[in-house]
């Protein structure tokens, strides 16, 4: 609706208004559906192209008789120094397919119809560079579909807007133009922010220029997209290029790019690179926090289950986007630990992120060392932390909802923790969280 509403303001700066509209268009949209319906029949008479934002919206009047006066008023509408209007309105107009009160293609198709005639189509092209993306995006397909432009221009000018998708519009017809053109607009697209056309242009370089396609795919090596440096490796390999060679230099080297390291390290393992699993290690202490997430990202894929002591010691790092990663893969590999190894490996409470995710990555581990770990830090988080309090009694009373999704039975030794744990802390537990504890402890003592 606020959509509309700009697409009305802007078509009254361009258009005359006239005598008595406001009150028409404040009518459109009363609640009684014969003063709608007046009012409707009304605006096409009027014959002002200002109406026909609030007309499109009345074709999808829940009153038939006013979606069938908005369809006649719009036909009224339909004349040539109307059409720019009406190109305006295209998002409006698309919008109606995904409207059910009635089916509304063929009124879709009329006024495409009117819009594609010789005489209206120019108002199509003129709104194809709109800053307005929605009309933009449109009017772009419309031109590519109906041949309104030459088709190199189009894909030029596309190129070059503000919009990413009429910009991937245009990408998607690049392998169409050819010559000095396309070389062109390959310079253009090359360097465009967003991947997918990034990514097509360089796959048309790879076929018509393997040569510059080469060059470009070692740049595209530390390219910020995954896919594109994946893209640039495999063809690099096929050309017999020591790609990791290039990685291990800027792995070890003294390079001051954070990026490029990023890229090398997380590029290693994509290539499974064991051998590198020492140099990648030594990443593991960067005062970057994307080197060391890329360092444990890399090893987890190189290493699998063996990173499982370098995962629980990075639930401690002080960048939480580090621990979030390191939660995230010990919960991919289903790792599970006792509560001893994390108070061996971490100081639970030496980041305010790192006891959640710690709670987080506990998750995948023997139920019952999960209560252990659970009784004992709510046993001994500080008194102003009431919010780690909350978390860790949500978390027991989730412990207690997943209890049968495991028959794992205790040991002695975690039976004598549980009861220790269990008397430090009961004090802080509601009545309720104290029942269903003591009756599971009253379960496994037997």
């Amino acid at each position: 609706m606020e959509e509309n509403e700009n697409l009305l303001k802007r078509l009254l700066r361009s258009f005359h208004k006239q005598e008595g509209l406001d009150d028409l268009l404040m009518m459109a949209e009363h609640w009684n559906g014969f003063k709608r319906e007046n009012a409707v029949r009304r605006l096409g008479m009027l014959g002002s192209p200002v109406a026909i934002p609030k007309l499109i919206v009345r074709v999808n009047d829940w009153v038939p008789q006013v979606r069938e006066a908005a369809r006649s008023a719009l036909l009224k509408l339909m004349t040539p120094k109307n059409a720019k209007a009406f190109a305006e309105s295209l998002p409006d107009l698309f919008h109606l397919k995904t409207c059910g009160r009635d089916n509304h293609t063929r009124f879709i198709d009329n006024v495409l119809e009117y819009l594609l005639k010789d005489e209206n189509s120019e108002s199509i092209r003129e709104v194809a560079f709109s800053l307005e993306p929605k009309v933009a995006r449109i009017a772009v397909r419309l031109c590519f579909d109906h041949s309104l432009l030459d088709r190199d221009e189009l894909v030029n000018k596309c190129l070059s807007h503000p919009d990413v998708l009429v910009r991937n519009i245009a990408a998607g017809h690049l392998r169409e133009v050819s010559g000095e053109t396309l070389s062109v607009l390959l310079k253009l697209a090359i360097k465009d922010p967003f991947m997918p056309i990034r990514r097509e242009a360089f796959l048309i370089y790879l076929k018509n220029s393997p040569e510059q396609g080469e060059v470009i795919a070692n740049t595209f090596l530390f390219d910020r997209h995954i896919s594109i440096r994946e893209l640039a490796i495999t063809h690099l390999l096929r050309k017999g290029c020591d790609v990791r060679s290039i990685y291990s230099f800027e792995v070890t080297s003294g390079s001051k790019s954070i990026s490029r390291k990023k890229f090398s390290i997380l590029g290693l393992a994509y290539l499974g690179a064991k051998q590198e699993i020492p140099s990648i290690s030594q990443h593991l202490d960067n005062k970057s926090p994307g080197i060391r997430k890329s360092a444990i990202q890399a090893l987890e894929k190189l290493m699998g289950d063996e990173s499982k002591s370098l995962l629980v010691v990075a639930l401690d790092d002080p960048s939480p986007s580090v621990a979030k990663e390191a939660s995230r893969l010990i919960a991919k590999l289903k790792l599970k630990f006792g509560s001893h190894e994390i108070e061996e490996a971490i100081n639970i409470h030496g980041n305010p992120h790192t006891l959640a995710l710690t709670t987080r990555a506990m998750k995948t581990s023997n139920k019952w060392e999960r209560l252990i770990f659970l009784l004992r830090v709510l046993d001994i988080t500080t008194d102003d932390n009431s919010s780690n309090k909350g978390m860790i009694q949500s978390e027991l009373v989730k412990w207690d909802t997943d209890f049968n999704r495991s028959s794992s039975q205790p040991s002695a030794l975690q039976i004598q923790m549980i009861n220790r744990e269990y008397a430090n802390c009961s004090y802080l537990l509601n009545e309720r969280r104290r029942r269903s504890i003591e009756f599971t402890l009253s379960g496994i003592s037997r």
